[in-house]
């Protein structure tokens, strides 16, 4: 007789189904031409840029071929350290607070792991990356609590959010997790805007990690300001999440970085590490390109250049049919409101609408169920994932049948 399957695997099964944007991704990528994914937060604008250097003749050497550090090797945290130092956090991070780890999901489960006892929550703004959920439930028995907020104000944070959420928490929370700048809104978090939640979770006893993931893709003139800037972060109840797959255009790469002021956080995270190390030559890689600073920095202003062209092209389609969209400052996403399509203000009409963009023009958006957005009706398109001239002839085909 075959033994069956746990019945924590079991549990983990019901909880994990891919959600339908996803699904239909898998089913249609490869087999329909006319199939075109605006859905997936990837940039495959810069291949060009990265194809010379990452297929430059290097040397690898046996150091890569064998064991070293499995939460990074003493070089490669070396080389994020100064190459954040300059370019991201703007004061040095030394490598001993730095771990690296197979992705930015894999570091962020075990981070949270480390921050929170199973059954408590973890505070997440919204609309927000659909991933957390399944990093933070699927293993390590969390549950994200959302905290909604608004689009009359672009979807900003207010410690007003913050105290409604805990208040009518339906558990324990034990940190709060915000994104800088935003999946999916694009939206850089201003200075007073995340002090005022830093403040608000330290009087509440609450660890505070923030995803800079899209960092280094801020495309307004302004700039990006990593919390590491503005205060004494990472520090040991504020914890950062940066990584490559973004900012790096290299998500198959799988590389996320860690960085925290808190020792025993960071032994915590490293003994994970073993489970998901980043391999010898991916390191050799990725620490070459940061190495080179003339290249990384001539990298970054063209990745910034055609972010900032793609986004402006894909707005200008959105405005020209008629729809709003929330002012995005980077990343490669934006948030576009679809509510006067809708045939009611219900979730049921945003998933009819979704289904009815993708049958009729086979353009395959983010519904904003899927960002647990606070109200039906906004939609996430990713305008980095093909061409831009490819993404604006396929927005104002998935546009025209709808306005």
């Amino acid at each position: 007789m075959t033994r069956r399957i746990s019945e924590r695997a079991r549990e983990q099964l019901r909880g994990t189904a891919l959600p339908p944007y996803l699904a239909e991704h898998v089913a249609r990528a490869g087999t329909d031409d006319r199939y075109r994914c605006l859905a997936v937060a990837e940039n495959k604008l810069m291949w060009d840029l990265l194809d010379a250097k990452a297929n430059t003749v290097r040397h690898v050497g046996p150091e890569s071929f064998g064991y070293a550090e499995h939460w990074g090797s003493a070089s490669f945290r070396e080389a994020i350290s100064d190459f954040g130092g300059e370019f991201l956090w703007h004061r040095r991070i030394e490598p001993d607070s730095l771990v690296t780890m197979a992705g930015a999901g894999a570091t962020l489960e075990a981070l949270f792991n480390a921050l929170c006892e199973p059954g408590e929550g973890v505070l997440v703004p919204t609309p927000s990356y659909a991933g957390y959920w399944l990093d933070l439930e699927t293993r390590i028995g969390l549950e994200v609590i959302p905290v909604p907020t608004s689009p009359e104000s672009e979807f900003s944070l207010t410690v007003e959010d913050l105290d409604r959420a805990l208040r009518t928490a339906p558990r324990p929370i034990g940190a709060l997790l915000v994104t800088t700048p935003s999946n999916p809104t694009g939206r850089r978090m201003e200075e007073p805007e995340l002090l005022a939640a830093l403040d608000w979770a330290r009087a509440n006893g609450l660890h505070v990690v923030v995803n800079e993931l899209y960092g280094l893709s801020v495309f307004d003139p302004r700039g990006f300001q990593s919390v590491a800037s503005m205060t004494s972060a990472p520090a040991e109840d504020v914890h950062l999440i940066w990584g490559f797959s973004k900012d790096f255009a290299s998500s198959g790469l799988r590389c996320g970085v860690l960085a925290s002021g808190n020792d025993d956080v960071i032994a915590s995270v490293r003994q994970h590490a073993m489970f998901s190390v980043v391999s010898g030559d991916t390191q050799h890689l990725l620490g070459t390109m940061l190495g080179d600073r003339s290249w990384a920095s001539s990298y970054l202003d063209g990745m910034r250049s055609r972010l900032r062209g793609s986004y402006e092209a894909a707005t200008e389609v959105v405005r020209a049919h008629s729809f709003g969209v929330i002012p995005a400052h980077g990343g490669m996403f934006v948030l576009a409101d679809l509510r006067p399509a809708l045939a009611s203000p219900t979730w049921e009409a945003e998933e009819q609408l979704w289904r009815t963009v993708l049958d009729a023009s086979g353009v395959n958006l983010t519904p904003g169920s899927a960002c647990r957005s606070p109200l039906p009706g906004f939609f996430r398109i990713c305008y980095a994932t093909e061409p831009a001239d490819v993404v604006v002839e396929s927005l104002d085909r998935a546009l025209s049948g709808i306005a």
